[in-house]
């Protein structure tokens, strides 16, 4: 049986219900995302005052309330922002949103090859978002402390992540199009481990990483490896 299987990150909504805004007031509001996310970049969250933002985005701080009632709404927002971009890049004939849960929906049946694909849009997309890229890597490891605001959003992101990859890569065992002896969970994990680390390493070194051609190069390996060999 096919499951739904969303094509991009789960969005989360820490503002409750979207209310309509002046074309002044959303250009503001992404004013003050825009700093944060600079600023969580160069200090992480805790290292972070919202003080600090509301100064970078030229606001005063009961102005930055105004938009974002908390320094945790804040990050929340920057992070829900992040996975929208990556939704937009990949699923848009999929804009439609699910009001309950706040996600980008998408069609039936995505498939391994999808997944690989649309895994090599998000790192050649990545390659041009360096800030972005750090904002994400320094608040997923630091939503390892426990009691970290960031958390439940990285633990329900993950989990998400895992259940699509790994029914797609099942549906190709199944289909006879993946090897048999495959773990798609084990796949999974994998593939997501690698997107991580070698973004981690790029932005380490940036000189001597090709984000985009190395993790390319992966991904050829893995198909080659993964794929069902011809009988005889």
């Amino acid at each position: 049986m096919r499951s739904k299987t969303p094509a991009a990150g789960p969005a989360i909504s820490p503002e409750g219900p979207k209310t309509r805004r002046s074309p002044k007031g959303q250009q503001r509001r992404q004013q003050i995302l825009d700093a944060a996310m600079e600023m969580f970049a160069q200090g992480g969250y805790a290292g972070t005052s919202i003080a600090s933002i509301a100064e970078k985005a030229g606001l005063t701080l009961p102005g930055l309330l105004h938009h974002f009632p908390s320094k945790m709404s804040l990050l929340l927002a920057a992070m829900e922002e992040r996975d929208h971009e990556t939704g937009r890049l990949l699923a848009a004939e999929a804009e439609d949103r699910d009001p309950t849960s706040g996600r980008l929906q998408s069609p039936d049946g995505l498939t391994w090859r999808r997944v690989l694909d649309d895994a090599r849009r998000v790192m050649r997309h990545n390659a041009g978002k360096r800030n972005l890229v750090q904002v994400f890597a320094i608040l997923n490891g630091e939503s390892l402390i426990d009691g970290h605001p960031a958390q439940p959003f990285f633990r329900r992101r993950s989990a998400y992540l895992l259940s699509f990859m790994q029914a797609a890569f099942q549906a190709g065992i199944d289909a006879g199009e993946l090897r048999p002896d495959l773990d798609p969970r084990q796949l999974a994990y994998e593939l997501i481990a690698m997107m991580d680390g070698l973004q981690i390493q790029w932005l380490r070194d940036p000189e001597d990483v090709d984000l985009a051609a190395g993790f390319d190069a992966y991904v050829r390996r893995l198909e080659q490896s993964i794929r069902a060999q011809p009988d005889g």
